[in-house]
């Protein structure tokens, strides 16, 4: 949370860092919103392998509360490939923010 939240700092373009949970128990752990209302949803997971299921809240998410904007969707991971799950949603390891 540290960290992203310097990265965000850093930027020229007004950012905002959100956790997201619902009464359903749907949670992202990161969305951080862009001045634009552009969308980015991270989720961090402590595993070597990603499934399709790692992307459910984040899909919920894009589908029902992203209002038509641009939704970015990204799962870390502790493995070793940056994956697609279909557009705009990624698994990336995350070791790739190290280098």
């Amino acid at each position: 949370m540290t960290q992203l939240a310097a990265l965000i700092d850093a930027q020229p373009q007004e950012c905002q860092i959100y956790h997201y949970r619902d009464r359903e128990k749907r949670e992202i752990d990161f969305v951080i919103e862009n001045e634009d209302g552009s969308l980015l949803g991270i989720e961090v997971k402590a595993g070597t392998t990603i499934s399709k299921d790692s992307f459910k809240h984040l899909k919920w998410f894009r589908d029902n509360m992203a209002n038509n904007n641009m939704f970015v969707a990204i799962v870390l991971y502790t493995g070793d490939s940056v994956l697609s799950f279909g557009t705009d949603m990624w698994a990336v390891s995350i070791s790739a923010l190290w280098g």
